[in-house]
């Protein structure tokens, strides 16, 4: 097998492709650097606090290096979270596939390849579709919340550590108290998808909810242009109107201020569990997606448009008001994502296990030996 040059340790990283259900072209994919995760936590003993002295590329004959984005950096606990990914690169379903991850303290700096949050390397691990990626991870205590695509959309929090870090289900998260807590990018020109089609989704861990038999809300994520709500995902504590199935994700949208169209996703679910909630309009019918499911289609002709003073919200039911005032989550939010375009059943699968650490498997470390003929990697 072939290996990157210059690097003195490597891990292999093996995607399930059980876990893939389509060929999936320039996909993030989610490495979790801990104990339990085959040798990763030797990554830190080798390079410490120094996470630009690292690499991931694949094992074809002449290696191709992707781009890596560093969400979570903890050399002292021996943790990591990283996002790799690169334009033209496929994640198969057929069959599995080798990434190695390499570190070397004494390599340089790999800048071009490698970086933060913001970074260049780190947003090409992105497609373009990609118009926000929050992750919503406090990487300071400032009111700037990190976009991580192309597309510049950085969120604004209500104020310096509200909301405030907590533990995530990727690295880490933002609690939101339910009180007055909120995350949003007003006057989002570059979204103005008109009818187009997009989709979006959250990690979401609800804290507490009420039991109310009104219609209460609890908001995770609307996009709304200047006038009202024009699409989101929200937790309903009421019955079902058919159904009477209580507590349901619901993704909706709303072209004026009372015609709403929605899709429920069907089963009551509880709090303080994480949730992969997504949501897609194609056409203008409205989709939902929980922790990987296969889309579930909803209402049909929700074709309202983007306007052009669209804003994101997190953690609040945001129309017109500034600040939000009404319906806060509360709980803890993770990931918040939106793209442009169709989302398939195997991408929204696929993220769901990348995101929960179940789509790789996690090798031992292996040093080059010397021979004759030139160098290969032994698992020691």
């Amino acid at each position: 097998m072939a290996s990157l040059p210059g690097w003195s340790k490597r891990i292999k990283l093996t995607s399930d492709n059980t876990k893939v259900d389509s060929d999936l072209t320039h996909f993030p994919i989610t490495a979790f650097l801990k104990s339990g995760n085959g040798e990763t936590t030797k990554v830190f003993d080798e390079v410490g606090a120094n996470n630009l002295k690292i690499a991931i590329a694949d094992d074809a004959a002449t290696p191709v290096q992707y781009y890596v984005e560093i969400e979570q950096w903890d050399s002292s606990g021996k943790v990591g979270v990283l996002h790799f990914g690169k334009s033209g690169e496929t994640l198969p379903s057929a069959s599995a596939k080798d990434y190695y991850l390499y570190y070397d303290a004494a390599h340089a700096d790999n800048t071009d390849f490698v970086g933060v949050q913001g970074s260049t390397p780190g947003k090409a691990v992105y497609k373009s579709d990609f118009k926000l990626v929050w992750h919503q991870n406090s990487l300071t205590t400032t009111t700037t919340e990190k976009d991580s695509s192309n597309s510049a959309n950085d969120g604004t929090k209500k104020a310096n550590n509200e909301p405030a870090d907590a533990v995530g289900l990727v690295g880490r998260a933002k609690d939101y108290d339910g009180v007055d807590d909120y995350t949003t990018k007003t006057s989002a020109a570059d979204m103005a998808w008109g009818t187009g089609d997009y989709a979006w989704y959250q990690l979401l861990y609800m804290d507490d909810y009420t039991n109310s038999a009104s219609a209460n809300v609890f908001t995770g994520l609307l996009g709304t242009d200047a006038s009202h709500i024009t699409w989101g995902i929200i937790f309903i504590t009421d019955n079902h109107p058919t159904t009477g199935v209580r507590r349901q994700f619901n993704i909706f949208s709303r072209s004026s201020a009372d015609a709403y169209k929605s899709v429920w996703c069907g089963t009551a679910r509880t709090k303080e569990t994480w949730y992969l909630v997504a949501g897609k309009r194609v056409g203008g019918d409205l989709f939902i997606s929980v922790n990987g499911g296969a889309w579930v289609a909803g209402d049909t002709g929700a074709n309202k448009n983007w306007g052009a003073n669209g804003r994101i919200t997190t953690g609040s039911w945001y129309t017109t008001g500034t600040p939000p005032t009404s319906s806060f989550f509360n709980g803890r939010i993770d990931k918040t994502a939106v793209l442009a375009g169709d989302v398939s059943d195997g991408w929204i699968k696929a993220t769901y296990n990348s995101l929960n650490d179940s789509l790789l498997t996690y090798g031992s470390e292996e040093t080059p030996v010397t021979t004759k003929r030139g160098a290969f990697f032994m698992v020691m």
